[in-house]
């Protein structure tokens, strides 16, 4: 994440790592025991992609593969939850 923020402060219109930077955060939270914050940051970082580029397919696809994470976490957290307490 790094470089990705190196890249952004050399080109701030450096669409590829605002892409990086939303799915790199977006992974993060998935292993995050708070992963809003962390989901907030992928928001921001899909957000500022697609404001730059707006004719960039994957600047549109990260905001979704965000949204689907956010969706989808609780209920994957909540399944292994179950699944593990049931092996007791």
């Amino acid at each position: 994440m790094g470089e990705l923020n190196a890249a952004l402060k050399r080109d701030p219109n450096f669409v590829l790592a605002y892409i990086g930077l939303s799915r790199a955060y977006n992974s993060l939270s998935e292993n995050s025991d708070d992963p809003n914050p962390l989901l907030d940051l992928a928001k921001q970082a899909a957000a500022q992609a697609v404001n730059r580029n707006a004719h960039l397919a994957s600047a549109h696809a990260t905001p979704g593969i965000v949204l689907f994470s956010a969706i989808g976490m609780p209920y994957a957290k909540i399944r292994a939850r179950l699944r593990h307490s049931a092996r007791a």
